[in-house]
């Protein structure tokens, strides 16, 4: 996995009163045909097999949150997740990498979160108790993300 500059996104639909910015996701300035949400591309990271990791924001003052994105050229969006707390604002800080498939970044009340990512999809049941974490229902997920325990 590294950190990659070769990522841009190109506004489709921006945000309303309803929805988050749509755009398109451009590799090395040519269209992919994959769409996310979020206007600003905080960090994109290269993970393997065409596969991406993206974490997207809307700059949106006092409600900011976090989309992560696993995709895949020639694919789609393999897998993501939604980190935020309603009327919170923080910033992302950037991650550091912990291994081939993991990593770590801070968030939410400067809260520290490792996320997983699977090659495969992994058979996943999530509760989470946190309101900042959300995911769309899947029983298989390429994404796993977990809080930290403070140090």
């Amino acid at each position: 996995m590294k950190i990659i500059k070769n990522i841009k996104l190109i506004v489709i639909k921006p945000a309303n009163d309803y929805r988050e910015t749509l755009c398109e996701v451009y590799l090395d300035g040519v269209a992919t045909q994959i769409y996310v949400r979020g206007e600003v591309l905080e960090q994109a990271l290269y993970v393997a097999d065409n596969r991406y990791l993206l974490f997207t924001t809307d700059n949106v003052i006092f409600e900011e949150s976090l989309n992560i994105y696993l995709i895949e050229i020639g694919r789609d969006v393999l897998d993501k997740l939604w980190v935020g707390v309603p009327y919170e604002t923080d910033s992302y800080s950037g991650c550091e990498i912990l291994d081939e498939y993991s990593l770590r970044f801070s968030f939410i009340y400067k809260r520290d979160w490792q996320l997983l990512i699977y090659q495969k999809p992994a058979f996943r049941v999530s509760f989470y108790s946190f309101l900042a974490f959300l995911t769309t229902f899947r029983l298989k997920r390429y994404l796993r993300l977990k809080q930290m325990p403070k140090s």
